[in-house]
């Protein structure tokens, strides 16, 4: 390792074949044999570079992730939301029938208050009739005689049905508001039904398209039927993990060994140093502060530093 490191803090360029070099695998392999390993997984030069090829290995694995983790939601709710609909319909037709039940209950308030109105208007005109037939002559003017207490037991009883029916109108324009009223709160609950409807609906659409085009995608990696399986099969089962998604997998492994080395390289001479302190603490020869010995392996810098392995060291020896 030191030999190794002395070579990359000089600057030696180490070659590292390609993948399919690396790892080797025959084009018609069996079903249990290697898995290919996909193409872009060969050794970058340098951090920046190494460092740009994980972060895009891993965006597209992710990316890739995402899709699947969809695909196992609208699975999962698939039933669920078919259920949503069924409610949401049950909810709906209950809604309409209350608005054409408070249609019609306005319709016939207002048809009440018609005939209140018209009742109303009828004994007003009854009324003044009466009032114009009043007696005349000595007795009359003086409140006496036949004919005139007659007349004012008929206007006494005009006045009654005139307050009556003026009290009957305005209770059944009152009852028609109060219809109108729930007349809005029916049509206001059927259009949140209608609503709640139309969103149940979508939901369920969406997911059962993203389920059809999972089978047309994936097709048997989709674990239709994951909850009926003993353990020995589900064992034996690998769900969502279908070739492309694999080979993404495997590109973020390789770019992430990738991006190791490139640490290594841009980092040999720390590195170097770090692993002869470790080995001086091992061997009980450091001193007994790790940061005075990093601190003389690195007089050449400016800085003084404590490294990750000069931290273990420090532990290693407690």
């Amino acid at each position: 390792m030191q030999a190794l490191l002395q070579r990359l803090e000089r600057g030696e360029s180490l070659y590292d074949p390609p993948a399919d070099v690396r790892f080797p695998h025959q084009a018609g392999r069996e079903a249990n044999g290697p898995a290919p390993v996909p193409a872009g997984t060969a050794a970058v030069d340098g951090w920046a570079a190494a460092k740009a090829e994980f972060n895009r290995a891993l965006r597209h694995a992710e990316r890739l992730r995402a899709a699947r983790v969809t695909a196992a939601r609208a699975l999962r709710d698939v039933e669920r939301l078919g259920m949503d609909v069924v409610c949401a319909q049950t909810a709906e037709r209950r809604a309409r029938q209350d608005e054409e039940q408070a249609a019609e209950a306005v319709e016939s308030a207002y048809a009440a208050l018609r005939e209140a109105s018209a009742a109303y208007q009828d004994v007003r005109a009854g009324a003044g009739s009466h009032a114009q037939g009043r007696p005349g002559g000595l007795r009359s003017m003086l409140g006496t005689g036949h004919a005139f207490a007659e007349w004012q037991e008929r206007e006494r009883w005009f006045q009654a049905e005139v307050e009556r029916t003026y009290l009957a109108c305005g209770a059944a324009r009152n009852h028609a508001l109060a219809a109108e009223r729930a007349l809005d709160e029916c049509v206001e609950i059927r259009r949140h039904a209608l609503e709640r409807l139309r969103l149940a609906r979508d939901a369920a659409d969406l997911a059962r398209r993203v389920l059809e085009q999972a089978r047309a995608d994936w097709g048997e990696r989709v674990p239709e039927d994951w909850e009926q399986l003993d353990d020995t099969r589900r064992e034996l089962s690998a769900p969502w993990s279908d070739e492309e998604f694999c080979a993404a997998r495997t590109r973020v492994f390789h770019a992430a060994l990738n991006l190791h080395r490139a640490f290594i390289v841009a980092n040999a001479r720390t590195l170097r140093l770090d692993l002869l302190l470790l080995k001086e603490v091992f061997a009980g020869v450091a001193p007994q502060d790790a940061a005075l010995a990093v601190c003389s392996r690195s007089r050449s810098s400016k800085s003084q530093r404590l490294t990750y392995i000069s931290i273990l060291a420090a532990c290693a020896r407690r």
